[in-house]
């Protein structure tokens, strides 16, 4: 007994957590979505942060040369779409975020660079995804007096908070409310220089999104405001503005807000701040060149230096691009070579060429480096000098750790890629390395757009069928996704806007492809699309058909309209009832087992049938399911790991079960929710253990697994009991091992370990006490 004992207590002081953490990051793609904002800090070097239209903000790693996320414990995906973002120049650690795209509107305030956040909701709307959202910033913090701020709004007119955006009150002087284009003010600009440190600016502009009558000037710290009128830009509408220091404001304008009315042509104005005389300074453009002017940044080591970025020059190549001027505008070169930026480490980018640039900004400590934003991503270069020779000008794509994507569709086959993925905007592809952007051979190979549901064969993972938005509206791959065919025909009601759902089955050989539209029936095939055939006895709308993935011939339907699942036997050909049941989602079908479903429900939880969908049962202790997938199972269990996006105890989350249901164990925490209320799809990975995947609305693919550091062996706990003795540990580390060891003091303990028998299918073992034996000793290991 003394042995066994002291061996217990040996173990606990080498124990180091009590459980399996998770490791929470992107599947590396890199880019994707609209960059509508870039701002640097005057007085901090490397201090720099992006904003984007659903994605977030970002501040910049200048040792990592990557952008590090700064939103992801947002469970409401709303905060992601970000209007507006300011930094204090007097304080280098104050940011402020304005983030929503519809309501509630959220003022979020950081005294840590974006490390931690205070939120209030400001008395107007806000909506980073909106019209017009490139411009900017209408946000502005008082350059002498932090506590104050202005915040221009598309609807109600301009605000000032004299308490560093806690409360804020409506500017009664300023003219303008709103706009016909419901962009409204777009941009305000403090003139340090008219005030002193720690009173309010006396002189401020503001900028509206409008033709003629569209700028602003204050001289009373914003109480009164006049209209200035500059002949070169009345009959543009403002998009940016940059200060050089020596006195004056250059200024962007465009024919239409931007970026998606499409820009025809603009101006690039220079205004001195004390006469107001305006200069039109616009670069100039050869015959057939489109657009007009997004962003300009005035280079605060050479003021005289600044660049402009053109917004909207969709012909002729290389695009949208930055022009670069020495002399304060009186003369400009262009700093792209004869083609688009090459890919760099992001090789789908490929089929991309920069457009929607309205970010850009010089670094205000080094002269040769700027970055612009784009549609899909940020691109730098640390040359920007070169251009004074001549020389090339080397702009790279600079969107590491910017993952933007939406991701509409997610499935990971049992052999090949890791992954396979289909996204608004960008198309699809497939993983073979998380961790890596994928070649362009694994970028699917046509329609590069908005692609929808994808899923494959589960005994043929080469066959894998896809939706997208253009004609013939789907596609597959018998190889894999190397190669891929044009479905011939497509089902009636079919469309690019929602072309609905489809599913293959476990053999590949038949195909679902339920349309869209609200009177819609399931179609179905097995020539590969050549022609469909209306099945019958099914429901109609926009609903998912799925496959079992044992059985070749089922495929089911979930209807929330009628309350109800329905099978069919026989390919898709017929449907039939089954059971009925209320508030479901889409279900999903277990591998290797036949008619093994799992249904989420919403409110309602979560429900389980083994027998094709003719019953369910209730999973206890879920109260609510948005998703669910399965995944490869715990070491010891035969049954796979089941994953949710749901809430259990309360608390909403991810959550895993490794005992079919029966207890669930949550894999994220509040600062890893990445938008979780509002994701589109959701798969586990059936080859390894505890990895989960998710698409957000605008953050691209997360996916969860076991950090490394889980491999050091949990905390053993026992209780005696007589002649029993019983062990344990974690619940989250059932599938471990527990070892036992019988060597006689002086023999040590790095040999005659023995697993104990039906140890890796639980997390508590009740074993019998030899008393005759003082030398008995257990670990945990790792499976």
């Amino acid at each position: 007994m003394r042995g066994l004992g002291l061996m217990l207590v040996g173990f606990l002081s080498v124990a180091t957590c009590f459980g399996q953490p998770y490791v929470w990051t992107n599947v590396t793609i890199k880019g994707g979505g609209f960059v509508s904002g870039i701002i640097t800090h005057p007085n901090a070097p490397g201090v720099v942060y992006a904003r984007t239209d659903i994605g977030g903000a970002y501040r910049w790693d200048p040792a990592g040369s990557s952008w590090i996320p700064l939103l992801d414990f947002a469970a409401d995906a709303n905060i992601q779409g970000v209007e507006s973002i300011a930094i204090d120049p007097s304080d280098s650690n104050r940011l402020y975020i304005a983030a929503s795209r519809s309501s509630p509107a959220v003022l979020l305030v950081s005294t840590n660079q974006g490390g931690s956040f205070s939120q209030f909701t400001p008395p107007f709307s806000l909506d980073g995804n909106a019209r017009g959202r490139g411009g900017g910033e209408r946000m502005a913090v008082d350059p002498n007096l932090g506590s104050i701020l202005f915040y221009g709004t598309k609807n109600a007119g301009l605000y000032q908070s004299v308490n560093y955006g806690a409360t804020w009150s409506k500017v009664a002087g300023f003219p303008a409310s709103t706009t016909t284009n419901t962009v409204g003010t777009v941009f305000v600009q403090f003139i340090a220089s008219s005030g002193t440190p720690g009173s309010a600016t006396p002189v401020i502009f503001a900028a509206v999104s409008q033709t003629n009558n569209n700028l602003y000037r204050s001289t009373d710290a914003g109480v009164t405001w006049s209209n200035l009128t500059l002949a070169p830009a009345a009959n543009f509408m403002p998009h940016h503005a940059s200060q050089d220091g020596l006195g004056n404001m250059y200024m962007t304008f465009n024919d239409t807000c931007g970026p998606n009315d499409n820009v025809a042509t603009g101006a690039v104005v220079k205004l001195n701040l004390t006469t107001l005389a305006a200069t039109d300074v616009t670069p100039p453009k050869n015959a057939g060149e489109q657009g007009g002017w997004g962003g300009v940044s005035v280079d605060r080591q050479n003021p005289t230096t600044l660049i402009v970025s053109t917004l909207d020059r969709w012909w002729p190549p290389p695009y949208d691009q930055v022009y670069r001027s020495t002399n304060g505008g009186a003369s400009w070169k262009t700093t792209a070579g004869a083609n688009p930026p090459p890919p760099g480490n992001a090789p789908w980018t490929i089929s991309r060429t920069p457009h929607w640039a309205e970010a850009l900004q010089l670094d205000p400590f080094n002269s040769d480096r700027a970055w612009f934003g784009t549609g899909y991503g940020i691109f730098s270069c640390t040359n920007l000098t070169a251009s004074d020779s001549n020389g090339a000008v080397d702009w790279e794509f600079t969107s590491d750790g910017v993952e933007e994507m939406v991701p509409l569709g997610l499935a990971s086959p049992p052999s090949g890629p890791f992954l396979l993925s289909a996204h608004g905007d960008q198309g699809g592809f497939r993983h073979y390395d998380l961790d890596v952007s994928p070649p362009e051979a694994d970028y699917f190979s046509t329609h590069r757009e908005t692609s929808y549901g994808i899923d494959f064969a589960e005994n043929r993972p080469t066959f894998i069928v896809r939706l997208v938005s253009s004609t013939n509206y789907g596609a597959y791959a018998i190889d894999g996704g190397t190669v891929w065919h044009e479905f011939p025909t497509f089902p009636p009601g079919v469309s690019g806007s929602n072309p609905g759902n489809i599913a293959i089955s476990a053999d590949g050989k038949r195909i679902v492809w339920m349309p869209s539209g609200g009177s819609s029936v399931a179609y179905w095939s097995t020539n590969f699309g050549n022609s469909w055939t209306a099945s019958t006895g099914g429901p109609t709308g926009n609903r998912a058909p799925i496959s079992d993935r044992v059985n070749t011939n089922k495929f089911y339907i979930y209807s929330s309209s009628a309350s109800r699942i329905y099978v069919s036997t026989n390919g898709g050909m017929t449907f039939s009832a089954a059971a009925s049941i209320s508030g479901g989602a889409t279900p999903r079908v277990v591998f290797g087992l036949e008619g093994d479903i799992w249904l989420p429900r919403g409110g309602s939880g979560l429900s389980h049938s083994t027998d094709s969908g003719a019953t369910f049962a209730t999973v206890a202790g879920v109260t609510a399911a948005s998703f669910v997938s399965f995944g490869k199972a715990a070491p010891g269990r035969s049954y796979p790991a089941v994953f949710i996006s749901g809430t259990v105890g309360g608390v909403a989350g991810v959550y895993r079960s490794d005992d079919t249901g029966a207890t669930w164990v949550r894999i994220n925490d509040a600062q890893h929710q990445y938008g979780l209320a509002s994701i589109h799809t959701f798969c586990a990975d059936p080859r390894v253990y505890g990895r989960v995947y998710f698409g957000t609305e605008g953050r691209g693919v997360i996916y969860g697994q076991f950090a490394a550091a889980s491999l050091v062996p949990p905390l053993l706990t026992f209780t005696m009991a007589g002649s029993q003795v019983q062990i344990g540990w974690p619940q989250d580390h059932t599938g471990w091992i527990l070892q036992a060891q019988t060597n006689v003091p002086g023999d040590g303990l790095t040999t005659n370990w023995g697993a104990v028998a039906g140890s890796s299918a639980t997390n508590l073992m009740t074993l019998p006490v030899d008393t005759t034996d003082g030398s008995v000793f257990y670990r945990l290991i790792s499976p």
